[in-house]
């Protein structure tokens, strides 16, 4: 499952007139040495985001135990940079800290993306969105304590919300993973939410987590699972667990729509599944890549994974040298044969071009009649050098076997003495 917490006090929720700048119009910042945001997450890779400003510091990511320096420090204020990420993780439960670590000087962040698998390696996956409205959900215990507000920004403009302690939101679905979207605000309830069985407690917005409202597009996820497998599963949100069967608390938990992911086909990897993955304590592979102005990214030492990295690239070069060889080969060989035919060409002194045979329909002679060709007097005549020159040698050699192989043409008959002249 994924989480996402920060220490409370010591971050602050979109305080300026720059929240528009930041993605989704909402960020964390904090000027508190030593203040920790914290998300754990079932994945291969993570990426965090914020902004870069003057008077921002010194941070440090520690993903599993290992940690590395960056500097959001800027001439000018610019949002939406990448802070540092790592990828090429084993997939598994990993934990990120973000921490402040600069002396009197600020640190905010903006957003994080986190990369997963769903299904097996090399699955199709396909997604659907089930909105609040859809039939699908169960909302108890009973209708009348949940209601409808037509917030716009929502998904379908709509989201069912609940202000009883112990309400829940329950949906049956068939997939291989889960996202969760709905609202955060300072008056919304705490929650959980469960697959199977298996539960997480999240925060809903109060106790200065958020100081206004935000709504949670498909960008944004409140929760997501991928650890139960494929099959039919069943996720259940409740609200105030606190406060069970109490009325009007005054806290709201909504619920907007889920989207769930589908995997079909892929290849299995021995050893593991994705309802029971392999969680790692370290980097298996090149380490975090921190965005910063004073130093250059570290290198955790590379483990399983990229040790089968390099033994598949080897075997690709391996493949590469032996078609580039065998390519070479073949035009050696080739540029010798068209060698060869050149240097024979050039023992021909000449070539000649056979002419075309003249029908008498075309071109009647007067002084002949139409009784047949006209007598050729002049001998054959040799193609232009200039021909020679533009011809290619194969076509050449070609035109003079087919000159070669043609019948000779027939002498044409003698004139008939005492025809007479057509006037």
């Amino acid at each position: 499952m994924a989480s996402f917490n920060v220490s409370v006090g010591a971050w602050t929720d979109s305080p300026d007139s720059d929240a528009p700048l930041y993605s989704g119009g909402s960020f964390h910042t904090t000027s508190a040495q030593g203040a920790s945001a914290t998300f754990q997450f079932n994945g291969t890779g993570i990426w965090l985001f914020g902004a870069k400003r003057p008077n921002y510091g010194n941070f440090t990511i520690t993903v599993d135990g290992k940690t590395f320096a960056g500097n959001a420090q800027n001439p000018t204020a610019i949002f939406e940079q990448l802070l540092g990420g790592i990828s090429e993780l084993q997939m598994g439960l990993h934990t990120v800290v973000l921490t402040n670590t600069g002396s009197h000087a600020s640190l905010d962040l903006d957003s994080l993306m986190f990369e997963t698998q769903v299904g097996n390696p090399g699955a199709s996956v396909t997604d659907n969105i089930v909105d609040d409205s859809n039939p699908a959900w169960k909302y108890l215990p009973s209708a009348s304590t949940w209601a409808v507000n037509k917030l716009q920004g929502t998904i379908q403009n709509g989201i069912h919300f609940t202000q009883t302690g112990g309400a829940q939101a329950q949906l049956t679905f068939t997939g291989d993973a889960v996202a969760l979207f709905g609202t955060v605000s300072p008056d919304h309830a705490n929650f959980t939410v469960s697959v199977d069985g298996k539960t997480q407690s999240l925060d809903g917005g109060s106790n200065g987590i958020v100081r206004e409202l935000h709504i949670k597009l498909l960008t944004f996820v409140q929760f997501f699972s991928n650890q139960f497998g494929p099959g039919q599963h069943t996720l259940i949100v409740t609200a105030d667990p606190d406060e069970p069967g109490k009325q009007n608390t005054g806290r709201f938990m909504d619920v907007d729509a889920v989207t769930v992911w589908s995997a079909n086909g892929g290849t299995p990897v021995s050893g593991s599944s994705s309802a029971s993955p392999n969680p790692t304590s370290a980097p298996s592979s090149s380490a975090i890549s921190v965005s910063q102005t004073t130093s250059s990214s570290q290198t955790a030492t590379p483990g399983a994974a990229s040790s089968n990295s390099s033994s598949a690239t080897a075997t690709g070069m391996a493949i590469g040298i032996t078609i580039a060889a065998l390519v070479g080969v073949f035009l050696v060989v080739l540029l010798i044969f068209i060698l060869r035919r050149r240097n024979k060409l050039k023992q021909k002194k000449f070539m000649y071009v056979a002419p075309s045979p003249r029908l008498p329909i075309q071109k009647p002679d007067p002084e002949d009649g139409f009784t047949g060709y006209k007598r050729q007097t002049s001998p054959r005549r040799r193609a232009p050098r200039e021909v020679e020159r533009c011809l290619d040698p194969a076509l050449s050699l070609a035109i003079m076997m087919l000159t070669a192989m043609r019948t000779p043409e027939p002498a044409p008959p003698p004139t008939p003495s005492g025809f007479p002249k057509v006037l």
